[in-house]
Formats: structure tokens, C-alpha cells, sequence
């Protein structure tokens, strides 16, 4: 098959796609042109172009690259994935900044050669950041945030719903629960709206997912699955008196005063956590205390963590770790 080159099958790839999105009443958003992208550098120390001249090179494209960060920032509100692209900018910045100054500070004694190679390749980490930004499906802010308002307001209408459950429920205890849960389900979606209106749309739909989760406690639940949680719970709540106890016997080996004071108040949490489980599945409230066991196990990790030795300090990571 001879070569054709990509500005030859490109019209025709263009007329394909939108016949194919036209067909599926679909319409592209996306860019219409490449991302461009600078080749990445190669500076050398060589003896023909002097260190200060690298060292303003790079820091004129550094800063000429961090003024773009708008172009990620904006789209970052609304998308998860470029939220942490963002992040990836900001600390690939630091680094080569960082960079810049060693190079420029051991440009006398040979230690340049390292410092610009650093700088170049988390100068590249800011350019994925830019490129990601770029081809990221493009949303309006004021359509996606009118989306979950609507998505807020129909859970509430749906809240309202199942609390007219309570009142076909007998039981005393069981209706106590309810109203217990239906209450934490009311009280997050509220602040589900107050982090909305914040401009805190990330934040708002993982608040919106957690009063969902909340309010499908409010739906009527077979005995098997009833009984099969009372088990896991009273079970969390066994181990975790257990490990408690088995902690307990070393916090004598405690040096540091601090340490025992945060094990005793992380302790003392514990307790309390464990008492109102304890008193709420002998009385059959066996869905309220869903959230108690996740802060219960929290408790337990916060009382291990003052036994471990804190790390030794170690230089800022440069940029991206893990990166390809």
C-alpha cells in the first residue's frame, strides 16, 4: 500500500466523523486543529553556548508556559482527571523552577548539565497538563452546574418521597432510625447545594453521590440482608475492640508525650463510636449506624499511626511521580 501523507486522508476522515456523529445525532465539541506542542529542548553544556543563556531561556518558557495555566484551571472545576492535571502543573512549575536555580548556581562547577536535564523534563510534565486541557471534551459551566442542580433538586423530591414511609412503619425503634437517617440524608443534600453554590462542582457531586448512598437506607430492606449487616457490624466492632486492646498494651512504649495524648483522645473516639454501635443494634437500629463503622476503622488507623516512627525528611518531589 503506498504512503499518504496525513493532510490527504484528513478532509476525508473529517466528512467521515461528522457523517457518522450525524447519523447518532451527536454533534463534536473538540478541537478542530492539533494541540501544538514545542519539541522538547536539548540543552547541553558544550562550551559553545554559555549556561546563562540556557538558564534565560528556560525561565523566559517557564513563565511563558505558567501564564497558560488558565487554560487548565477553567476546565479543571468541572473534570476530575484535568483537577489533577492541574496539580501536576503547579508541581512540575516548582520543580523546574527549582531547576533553573541549580543549574544557575553550579553553572561555575560543572553541575548544570543535571539541573537543565531535570528542568526540561518537568517543563514536559507542564506541557501534558496544557495538552490534556486542550483535548478535554470541552463543558459549559453553566449547563453542567445547572445539570446538578437538577440532579440535587430531583434526589430532594425523591427524599420527600420515601419520608412518608416512616409512617407506615410500627415499630418504635425502626421509626426512630428513619427519621435518624432520613434526617443525615436532608442535612447532606443541603450541603450538597451549599458546596454547588460555592463553585465547588467536584466537591458537590461527590457530597450528592454520599446522600444517595444515605438515602437507599431509606428503602424498605429484606430481614437477610438486615441480619447479614448486624453481623458485619457487631464483627467491625469486635475486632476493633481487640485490636484496641492489643495497643493499649504497648502505649507504655510511648516516648514521645504528644503521641500519648493523641493515642488516649483517638481512644476515647473509639469508645464512643463503639458504645452508640453497640446500643444502636441492640435495638435494632441496624442502618443508622452505616457510617459509624468507616469512622470506627479511621479511629483504630489514627491510634496504630502514633506507634510509627516518623519518615526522615526527604528533598520535594519533582513533578509528576510515576509519570510514564
Amino acid at each position: 500500500m503506498s504512503d499518504v501523507d496525513e493532510q490527504t486522508i484528513s478532509p476525508e476522515v473529517d466528512v467521515w466523523v461528522e457523517e457518522v456523529l450525524s447519523a447518532c445525532n451527536l454533534k463534536w465539541d473538540g478541537p478542530k486543529t492539533n494541540f501544538e506542542r514545542p519539541k522538547k529542548e536539548n540543552l547541553r553544556i558544550d562550551g559553545k553556548t554559555p549556561v546563562a543563556e540556557h538558564v534565560d531561556y528556560l525561565r523566559k518558557t517557564l513563565n511563558a508556559t505558567y501564564a497558560r495555566r488558565s487554560e487548565i484551571e477553567g476546565k479543571a472545576k468541572l473534570d476530575r482527571d484535568l483537577a489533577q492535571q492541574l496539580r501536576y502543573f503547579d508541581q512540575a512549575y516548582v520543580a523546574v523552577d527549582s531547576n533553573i536555580d541549580k543549574a544557575q548556581a553550579g553553572a561555575g562547577r560543572g553541575g548544570a548539565n543535571d539541573a537543565l536535564k531535570d528542568a526540561v523534563d518537568q517543563l514536559e510534565f507542564m506541557r501534558d497538563a496544557l495538552e490534556a486541557a486542550y483535548y478535554s471534551s470541552a463543558k459549559d459551566p453553566e449547563e453542567a452546574f445547572a445539570e446538578l442542580r437538577a440532579k440535587i433538586d430531583e434526589a430532594k423530591a425523591e427524599l420527600e418521597e420515601l419520608g412518608k414511609e416512616k409512617d407506615k412503619i410500627q415499630d418504635d425503634n425502626a421509626r426512630e432510625e428513619f427519621q435518624d437517617i432520613f434526617e443525615e440524608a436532608k442535612a447532606g443534600l443541603d450541603q450538597t447545594l451549599k458546596t454547588l453554590e460555592a463553585d465547588k462542582f467536584l466537591e458537590a457531586e461527590e457530597e450528592l453521590e454520599e446522600a444517595k448512598t444515605v438515602m437507599q437506607d431509606l428503602q424498605p430492606g429484606n430481614s437477610e440482608e438486615i441480619a447479614k449487616r448486624k453481623k458485619q457490624y457487631q464483627t467491625a466492632v469486635e475486632d476493633a475492640r481487640k485490636e484496641i486492646k492489643k495497643l493499649a498494651g504497648k502505649v507504655t512504649t510511648l516516648a514521645d508525650p504528644q503521641k500519648k495524648l493523641d493515642f488516649d483522645k483517638h481512644k476515647a473516639a473509639a469508645n464512643k463510636i463503639m458504645t452508640k454501635v453497640d446500643a444502636a443494634l441492640k435495638n435494632g437500629k441496624v442502618k443508622s449506624v452505616r457510617s459509624d463503622i468507616p469512622k470506627l476503622k479511621a479511629e483504630v488507623e489514627k491510634m496504630k499511626a502514633c506507634f510509627k516512627e516518623e519518615p526522615k525528611a526527604k528533598a520535594p518531589p519533582k513533578g509528576k511521580a510515576g509519570k510514564k
